[in-house]
């Protein structure tokens, strides 16, 4: 270590400096060059060393002499010009004159009487502290020097990998995250680097230590893209560098890639939550070195391969969602030894086998759904100790062998399901004994003998369903003791006799299915339906399930495995997608996110037409399903629709103007077709309901219509990626509660319309890529809740008004 002086840059120069001064006549003059020295070498030094500057302040050292007699000859005059040029000259070499944020001389030093304090984020904090004569008399001693406070520079730099080791260094890696956000700037806009991590959407912090706990992307449009990329730049790979995350739910994104293994080190997590995105490949093994998870929920994706063994490693476990995948091979066993789970879904999967008896291990499970796999073997009895289970459903598979009467002491059972198997035997009268019984679905197996009298004793049953077994006798009297029965279906059976009277006072049965069988007698009122119209709106439950099974050929395309579910056997309550109202008991919603399997396309699936008589629908969602054909006008008869989503289709032709009359629309979603042509139907301006309008990525041409000026609710726009002409309408400043304007690469010429300035709750403006011109109006300078402005790649003339600098994307421009 060398002294203090070879440590200060320019230091031997001002000695130099100095022995010359001492030829000077005047003792003034001396004082006036040393001072000079003096203030050269501390500028010097807040460069190199900033500590070093911060205690000579501290022994109050003044850089600017005040009032000085000063004798003045050639050479005073020429050492101050050049000591005051030297100063200016690392003045600007800092860049405190001339950058903004740059860092001031308090900011890298305090003064006499401040204390700094350590900081915890870049920029410094102080403290004041009394001045000395005050120390003095608080019997505290006088403070020699200010706490020198770490520069900037100092700062360390995030690893590159391993765990992140600071809350600075999560938000390093969730910007770095943000890169693969839908669109420009997604849903996040404020994930930003000039925000604190606090303010930054779906993150939650803990309190001790504070540090990323909870990252929660998911809603109705994809936060996160793919396909993800292999390396290190894989987003979820990322993620696993943040070790104290506890909640990771990333539902409902466009992963479009695979479950990278790094997941398996964050050991922290509480909840994993990747449904509905996309994902590809298999489940990964290291999932298993969770330990504290209590739900993993990947339902709803396309993985492949088997379920891994390591999963039975979880013991903490207490939810787990692996449905509507393409997973295959045999249960494993040690899903046994995951003694705290409740919910067990793995339904709608080509998972074969039998079923593993360790399941009856599960002494807390109160879910277990195996429904739409290849499972074979017999029902295990184990299953019988399932002392809290609700719901047990393993319908549509290939199960054989008697049904276990162990089954009638699951005392809180709600729902059985175990239709379309090759079931054979008789109905277990043991079946009687579950009281809070609501749902029993026996139908499309082999059952043989008589319907048990003991069924009578279920009062909370709503839906019995037998049909297409082989039954036989006649139907027992005290099923008319069922006073909470809706549905009876008791059809294709070779059941005799005479119907019981007792069905006809049945206070809410509403279905009775007695159709191809050897009954004699008057039917009652529940059992004589009417054939649904083949035209027109459906005017029941029943007539919504006869049109879905005769749309499902068309909905499937060439897929044999599509839409499993949609079987004659089942009820529509458990048809894949479809969703009925608590009510009405009518469908009111159909929601699919992929509609074809792995296997090679040769027919893809097409819109059906038919659709559009399911009266009482309020959501169609088929986002990304490679659906063809062109949009019906059928589907303007939707009038209780609320929500149409069919981005990222192959639509093709104009949009229907009868969408006009979806009076209680609230979200249209048409974006992303390519095939979508024609103008923009004026009757949309009468969708006066609506709060979101995407007709993004299309063929659209002509001008845009007035009538969107009538969208008083809308609250986003977007209308970017089409091939209109004219102007942009000045209608759309009656759009009060818009907050987003999407209009980029869209061919709209003329000026922008300064009426544009009355969008109070305006956030985001896109008008990049078109041929605008004329200036940059004055009136969005009244636009505060602006966050973003595209105007590049226009032809717009003038400058950029000074309070738009920091939100305008405009770099053909000049600033005002």
């Amino acid at each position: 270590m060398g002294s203090q002086s070879d440590r200060i840059p320019g230091y031997h120069l001002a000695q130099q400096n100095w022995h010359l001064g001492r030829k000077n006549r005047c003792m003034t003059v001396r004082k006036f060059n040393a001072m000079c020295r003096r203030a050269t070498m501390l500028l010097t030094a807040w460069l190199v060393q900033p500590r070093l500057l911060a205690r000579e302040l501290g022994k109050g050292v003044a850089l600017i002499p005040c009032a000085l007699p000063i004798c003045w000859n050639r050479t005073t005059t020429v050492r101050w010009m050049i000591s005051i040029a030297v100063g200016l000259w690392l003045l600007m070499l800092s860049g405190c004159a001339s950058e903004p944020g740059g860092r001031s001389l308090a900011e890298t030093a305090a003064p006499v009487g401040i204390a700094a304090t350590p900081a915890l984020s870049p920029t410094p904090t102080f403290t004041p502290v009394p001045p000395p004569a005050a120390q003095a008399r608080a019997g505290s001693p006088p403070l020699a020097s200010a706490t020198p406070v770490p520069s900037m520079a100092e700062a360390e730099s995030c690893p590159a990998s391993g765990p992140s080791p600071s809350l600075r260094c999560d938000k390093e890696v969730l910007l770095a995250l943000r890169t693969w956000l839908w669109g420009e700037y997604g849903g996040l806009r404020t994930w930003r680097q000039a925000n604190p991590i606090e303010v930054f959407e779906g993150v939650s912090l803990g309190d001790d230590p504070r540090r990323v706990i909870g990252l929660e992307l998911s809603g109705s449009r994809p936060y996160l893209r793919g396909p993800l990329q292999h390396g290190t730049s894989h987003p979820l790979r990322q993620l696993s560098r943040l070790p104290l995350l506890q909640r990771l739910v990333l539902r409902k994104n466009d992963l479009n890639g695979s479950i990278p293994p790094e997941l398996g080190q964050l050991t922290q997590l509480v909840v994993l939550d990747l449904a509905d995105s996309g994902l590809m490949g298999s489940i990964p093994t290291e999932l298993g070195q969770l330990t504290g998870l209590q739900e993993l929920n990947l339902s709803q994706n396309r993985l492949q391969g088997s379920i891994p063994a390591e999963l039975g490693q979880l013991t903490g476990l207490r939810n787990l969602y692996l449905q509507v995948n393409w997973l295959t091979g045999p249960m494993p066993p040690e899903l046994g030894r995951l003694a705290q789970l409740e919910r067990l879904n793995l339904s709608i999967n080509l998972l074969t086998g039998p079923m593993p008896p360790e399941l009856g291990r599960l002494s807390q499970l109160e879910r277990l759904n195996l429904s739409t796999n290849k499972l074979t073997g017999s029902i295990p009895p184990e299953l019988g100790r399932l002392g809290q289970l609700k719901q047990l459903n393993l319908g549509t598979n290939e199960l054989t062998g008697f049904i276990p009467p162990e089954l009638g002491r699951l005392g809180q059972l709600e729902r059985l399901n175990l239709g379309a198997n090759e079931l054979t035997g008789s109905i277990p009268p043991e079946l009687g004994q579950l009281a809070d019984l609501r749902h029993l679905h026996l139908g499309g197996n082999h059952l043989e003998g008589t319907v048990p009298v003991e069924l009578g004793r279920l009062t909370q049953l709503q839906e019995l369903r037998l049909r297409n077994n082989g039954l036989t006798g006649p139907i027992p009297s005290e099923l008319g003791q069922l006073s909470a029965l809706i549905y009876l279906d008791l059809g294709s059976n070779r059941l005799t006799g005479s119907i019981p009277p007792e069905l006809d006072r049945l206070p809410t049965l509403e279905y009775l299915g007695l159709d191809i069988t050897q009954l004699t007698g008057p039917v009652p009122s529940a059992g004589v339906h009417e054939p649904c119209p083949v035209a027109g709106p459906s005017p029941s439950l029943r007539c919504d399930k006869a049109l879905l099974l005769a749309e499902r050929h068309n909905l499937r395309g060439s897929h044999r495995l599509a839409l499993r579910t949609w079987h004659a056997d089942n009820a529509i309550e458990d048809f894949e997608g479809v969703s009925l109202g608590h009510e009405s008991r009518r469908v009111t919603g159909l929601e699919f996110r992929e509609l074809w399997s792995p296997e090679r396309i040769t027919r893809a699936p097409s819109l059906p037409s038919g659709l559009g008589r399911l009266s009482r629908l309020q959501r169609l969602v088929l986002p990304w399903g490679r659906v063809v054909g062109s949009l019906p006008p059928e589907f303007g008869q939707l009038t209780h629709l609320e929500v149409l989503d069919l981005q990222g289709n192959v639509l093709s032709g104009p949009i229907p103007a009868e969408l006009g009359q979806l009076t209680q629309l609230r979200v249209l979603r048409l974006n992303s077709n390519e095939w979508l042509r024609g103008a923009i139907p004026v009757e949309l301006g009468q969708l006066t309901q609506l709060q979101e309008l995407d007709l993004s990525g299309n063929a659209l041409t002509g001008l845009l219509p007035l009538e969107l000026g009538q969208l008083s609710r809308l609250q986003e726009l977007n209308l970017s990626g089409n091939y209109f002409t004219g102007p942009i309408p000045a209608s759309l400043h009656k759009l009060r509660s818009l907050q987003q304007l999407h209009l980029s690469y869209s061919g709209l010429t003329n000026p922008i319309p300064p009426s544009l300035g009355e969008l109070r709750d305006l956030r985001y403006l896109s008008l990049t890529g078109n041929r605008l011109s004329g200036p940059i109006p004055a009136e969005f300078g009244q636009l505060a809740a602006l966050e973003y402005l595209g105007l590049s790649g226009n032809r717009l003339t003038g400058c950029i008004p000074p309070e738009l600098i920091p939100v305008c994307s405009c770099p053909d421009l000049p600033r005002c």
